[in-house]
């Protein structure tokens, strides 16, 4: 673990089980785009814009103003080993900022303003056992407010923190118990005195943070999942969506629910939004629709569609010239699909929303306005409104999907406008490795297809969807979206999933090949991540002929090894520079260069674990793009102290390798193994290996010069015995060096040009084997039994001949 330290900080603390590695595979153009579009939004003045991947990343945009429709990712920051499922800005202008992850990390970050590191990590929060699943912050118009809430999956997982006290504590102001389901959504009021929160049962509870203790105040009445909750700053009223497809404003201080807002959505309410003053709210669904709901009237009306369900909803900035129009409303929607939009509307004028006008103050009026009569689904003449708080998809709705008002960009009365599209690359649905453990081939969300190469870090080749490679369709697979909604197509993804079957079937070698499982991949993060373990990372080899001219037939490399060497290659480098520039060396330190192209290298004098250099370092295209590795972190010394309290959680670690500077520390949190195989110490496994018998082909002898008995063959020209006893050989071994086994044991003399497998052929239960199949190969596709494989060979009829010839000549 310390291979440059004389006496180490601290004893050496290896982690009873050893630690999987896994590293990232991601597209040239991650560094520009999210990989499967955001979960979460943070609005931060009139250009500026935060989200939260679901590719890990949290990501600064600049938008254009005016008449300029210019979007650019400014920076990009790794902040989670899995999705970010929420973001949240603290004090002064979002000088921090608040994520919570699936990889059971809360953490908050200082904005530096640097391009190099723009966003700092100084605090990581490991309470939650499970997905954070919200981050919900105190009061948004008091910029000095630094408490905020995180609620996660599982049992009591609602803890309140203060960004103010991490200098002293990263311990949580309080823990809250009551909390029996998992909660998805949460709110809390200026103060952070009232919490509220919902769970999957449909459960709404509130908390007080002055008697976290204390049992917690439900409220029922959803049928379905939480999935949206707001607080208005009182602390009085809570606005929740469900995915039973309803809205309900609760009354805390009566504790009772005072509307119900159904018949709106037509699926489960995934966002929600109300206004600063709470008289309207703009809801978001899974159906991909988003309506802005007049409480105070009662009655909604469309805004615009996405083409997939929209699951978060922010209203513009203070400032925004579009905001500050009166009875317009601007919002940003993240999309379950690639997108982020920005999305401006202006309400009916004769009709605005918080009673700004009105058709009419007469009795008759107000009851056509919320009447309970059978007329109550006819949308208003007014801006397509219709009466919410009614059961069935409303006409409104309908009528609103034809309206033409929403076709393309171009605006039109009353009709939405898309003012901004950031763009996300599709992610990545479906993979599957070739038989050849090296290439694995993956399918996006468009139907894309993309061929990597494990061991190259590096796409091979590509094929647009339904195989047009022409630049217009590459664009418009990646162009702005249409507004009018649009149903997924099965027929699309049927055609999809079969071009994939098509394509990787023709990528299958025709040639039966059998390598072992030495990785596992993983599609979940929009890209591919490569997982090592040291139980199945060094099970595959093969000979080093394969990669290098310059290797012999005989040396073999371990696909493991050389992928770890490849991958940390550059930062071994710096590892040693550093020990030596801080003379943190020992015996080590002979053989140590400072340039590590001047040693001499010889690919045929390698032994196991060393380096070969088969395999390239991964390149940075573009400044942006470097291998993430992320790893469990390395278990922590015992504490008498903490006996009793139970395992701490602690969340993913996660390494950017162009960040990487080869410290000790980097070193020490690293997996033991892969630091051994790296500084070439580490004892890697023998190959496994198969026993295999070889006899005369008894059925079609050629040249009929030989007779066979169970145990021996005997070449009647040349008098010499073969025996065919067990032997057993490396998985790898190829039919070829079989052959010359047994050209060695007949004792065959060869011409220079003539190759043992030209003299020699082998079969295997009556079929002709290749000369390049491995053993495994031949076991796998050819024998097909749990037995030693039994191998046959037949001296080719022109070796048989002159045998014959020679053998006379010498009688004479």
């Amino acid at each position: 673990m310390y291979p440059f330290t004389r006496r180490p900080d601290r004893p050496l603390q290896r982690n009873s089980r050893l630690r999987k590695l896994t590293f990232s595979l991601r597209d040239e153009w991650f560094g520009e785009k999210h990989a499967g579009g955001a979960n979460a939004v943070v609005v931060c003045g009139e250009k500026n814009v935060w989200t939260g991947g679901r590719d890990g990343t949290v990501r600064e945009w600049v938008v254009g103003g005016g008449d300029s429709n210019i979007q650019k990712c400014v920076s990009s920051t790794e902040a989670h080993a899995g999705w970010v499922n929420s973001l949240v800005a603290l004090g002064t202008g979002g000088d921090f900022f608040v994520s919570g992850g699936s990889d059971r990390a809360v953490k908050c970050w200082r904005k530096t303003n640097t391009s190099t590191d723009p966003l700092q990590c100084v605090a990581t929060l490991e309470r939650h056992t499970d997905y954070v699943t919200k981050i919900a912050r105190g009061s948004e118009s008091d910029p000095a407010s630094t408490k905020f809430v995180s609620t996660g999956l599982g049992a009591d997982q609602v803890y309140l923190w203060d960004v103010g006290c991490f200098g002293k504590t990263k311990n949580p102001i309080a823990q809250f118990t009551g909390q029996t389901n998992s909660a998805y959504a949460s709110g809390v009021c200026a103060n952070c005195h009232t919490i509220v929160t919902g769970d999957n049962k449909g459960v709404v509870r509130r908390f007080d943070s002055r008697a976290p203790h204390q049992k917690p105040g439900e409220f029922t009445g959803h049928t379905g999942t939480v999935r949206t909750l707001s607080v208005d700053p009182t602390g009085r009223l809570c606005l929740t969506g469900s995915s039973d497809g309803t809205l309900r404003l609760w009354d805390l201080g009566q504790g009772r629910c005072v509307q119900v807002l159904s018949g709106v959505h037509r699926g489960s309410v995934w966002s929600a939004a109300p206004d600063a003053n709470w008289r309207s709210v703009v809801s978001g669904g899974a159906d991909g629709a988003a309506y802005v709901t007049d409480l105070v009237k009662r009655r909604s009306q469309l805004l615009f569609s996405e083409k997939s369900g929209i699951v978060d909803l922010q209203y513009a900035g203070e400032g925004n010239s579009d905001a500050s129009v009166p009875g317009r409303i601007t919002v940003w929607s993240a999309t379950s699909g690639c997108e982020i939009n920005r999305w401006s509307k202006r309400v009916a004028e004769d009709d605005e929303i918080g009673g700004l006008a009105s058709p009419g103050s007469s009795l008759r009026a107000k009851t056509a306005r919320l009447s309970v009569g059978s007329n109550r689904n006819a949308p208003d003449q007014h801006g397509g409104w219709f009466a919410a708080g009614t059961g069935g998809a409303s006409p409104g709705r309908r009528s609103s999907f034809s309206s033409p008002g929403l076709q393309g960009l171009k605006p039109r009365t009353n009709g939405a406008v898309k003012i901004f599209c950031i763009q996300g690359t599709a992610p990545v649905v479906e993979h599957q490795t070739l038989p050849d453990r090296r290439r694995v081939l993956c399918r996006d969300t468009d139907g894309g297809l993309a061929l990597w190469d494990v061991t190259q870090f590096k796409v091979l080749e590509r094929w647009e969807p339904d195989c047009d490679d022409s630049p217009e369709a590459a664009a418009a697979s990646y162009g702005p979206a249409d507004t009018e909604s649009k149903e997924p197509d099965a027929s699309e993804e049927t055609a999809a999933s079969s071009q994939f079957e098509t394509v990787f079937a023709r990528l299958k070698t025709p040639v039966p090949i059998s390598v072992p499982s030495w990785f596992t991949v993983d599609s979940r993060g929009g890209f591919l991540s490569v997982t090592l373990t040291p139980s199945a990372a060094f099970q595959a080899e093969a000979y080093a002929c394969e990669f290098s001219n310059e290797a012999n037939h005989e040396t073999k490399i371990n696909h493991g090894v050389q992928a770890i060497h490849a991958l940390f290659r550059s930062w071994l480098v710096k590892r040693k520079a550093t020990a030596r520039n801080d003379c943190d060396v020992g015996d080590d330190v002979e053989g140590l260069h400072r340039n590590e192209t001047e040693k001499e290298f010889d690919i045929n004098s390698v032994r196991v674990c060393d380096d070969a250099r088969v395999f390239q370092t991964p390149k940075v295209p573009k400044d942006f793009w470097s291998p993430i590795f992320s790893f469990e972190p390395p278990e922590p010394e015992y504490d008498p102290a903490s006996y009793g309290r139970g395992k701490q959680n602690q969340c993913v670690i996660f390494l950017e390798g162009k960040r990487m500077t080869g410290t000790r520390d980097e070193e020490n949190l690293l997996p033991e193994w892969v630091v051994d195989v790296l500084h070439t110490r580490f004892k890697v496994p023998d190959a496994g290996k198969i026993g295999f018998f070889v006899t005369e082909d008894e059925t079609e002898s050629e040249g009929g010069n030989s007779t066979s008995s169970n145990s021996t063959t005997k070449y009647v020209g040349t008098g010499k015995t073969f025996s065919s006893g067990k032997v057993t050989a490396p998985r790898v071994l190829t039919i070829k060096k079989v052959a010359a086994y047994v050209v060695g044991k007949l004792q065959i003399t060869l011409a220079g040009d003539v190759l043992p497998e030209q003299v020699v052929t082998i079969c295997c239960d009556g079929q002709t084997l290749d000369p390049g199949f491995s053993l495994a190969t031949v076991k796998t596709h050819f024998w097909r039994k749990s037995t030693d494989l039994a191998l046959t060979f037949r001296v080719t009829d022109a070796v048989a001949r002159e045998t014959r010839d020679g053998s006379g000549a010498d009688s004479a």
